[in-house]
């Protein structure tokens, strides 16, 4: 045991429905972003880590993704990354960067997110691996619609 108290892992686990819906539980991992309205949630409903207590418990978390909206995933890489003067980019510059986040891609909502924080870091290397994954729901303008049968 003494060996498995010390193995752990985070995990975000999302359940996303057509309609927008969002059934998660976040077991210790960096709180995912979801955008909404000009807004930013956070995604904490869970627990700890996996791994080292086994009678842990999580709770259900649930979200409505906006149309047009943005879940941003991120390792702590992305809000840990140092700039030269050791000042980290922070969670609070990383809403504040999804809060802009408007009708772009998926993927190009995250290449913006990496591409702020590498300005940011102004050339200073990177201490931990920079992990971005961006989900996009379309706009209602742009949804497919169903035919009528």
């Amino acid at each position: 045991h003494a060996v498995l108290a010390g193995t752990f892992v985070s995990l975000f686990y999302a359940e996303l429905q057509a309609d927008g819906s969002i059934r998660y539980c976040n077991a210790g991992h960096e709180m995912p972003l979801l955008t909404q309205g000009g807004g930013v949630r956070r995604l904490g409903a869970g627990g700890t880590v996996l791994g080292p207590f086994p009678a842990a418990r999580y709770q259900l978390g649930e979200a409505e993704m906006e149309p047009g909206g943005h879940l941003i995933l991120y390792t702590d890489g992305v809000p840990e990354r140092p700039n030269r003067a050791g000042e980290l980019y922070g969670l609070d510059r990383l809403e504040n960067h999804a809060r802009g986040l408007r009708e772009e891609s998926a993927a190009d909502a995250a290449a913006s997110v990496a591409t702020t924080v590498d300005n940011f870091a102004s050339g200073c290397p990177a201490q931990d691996d920079m992990t971005i994954v961006v989900l996009h729901r379309l706009p209602e303008a742009t949804m497919p619609t169903s035919a009528a049968a």
